[in-house]
């Protein structure tokens, strides 16, 4: 899980509380091994199948774990995407992110990511812009 340090502590409470970190490594971790063609409406799929867990298990999401979301067939032997990745998505701690070092599969992801904000703030600006 994200390391959630320099987070305030009303905030890390609400975050780990709602196991938001796990979440998104679980769901992060999953794309990045899966590649689904439609990211979007896997996300959303596997948003409802957290949702399942979480009222219809005995320990609902306190058993969640980086790979959850993966099938068996599909897991690799380490995790691919890091707690630092994690905390930096969440803009969690900008000191505690300087001090360590992102693996190469982080950066990709990051920069992925990166891209398409950009894309879809472009986007949304030709759609206003063809409305006005």
């Amino acid at each position: 899980m994200a390391s959630l340090k320099g987070v305030d502590p009303e905030l890390r409470k609400y975050l780990k509380k709602h196991k938001i970190p796990d979440i998104f490594e679980s769901v992060i971790s999953s794309i990045a091994v899966l590649t689904p063609d439609d990211p979007y409406e896997f996300i959303i799929c596997k948003l409802k199948e957290l949702m399942v867990m979480k009222t219809e298990t005995v320990h609902g999401l306190e058993a969640l774990k980086w790979d959850h979301l993966i099938p068996d067939s599909h897991k690799p032997n380490k995790q691919l995407i890091s707690g630092i990745f994690i905390d930096s998505i969440l803009v969690i701690d900008d000191e505690h992110l300087q001090d360590k070092e992102l693996t190469d599969f982080d950066k990709l992801i990051i920069d992925v990511m990166n891209v398409s904000c950009r894309f879809a703030a472009l986007q949304q600006h030709i759609i206003s812009s063809s409305h006005a």
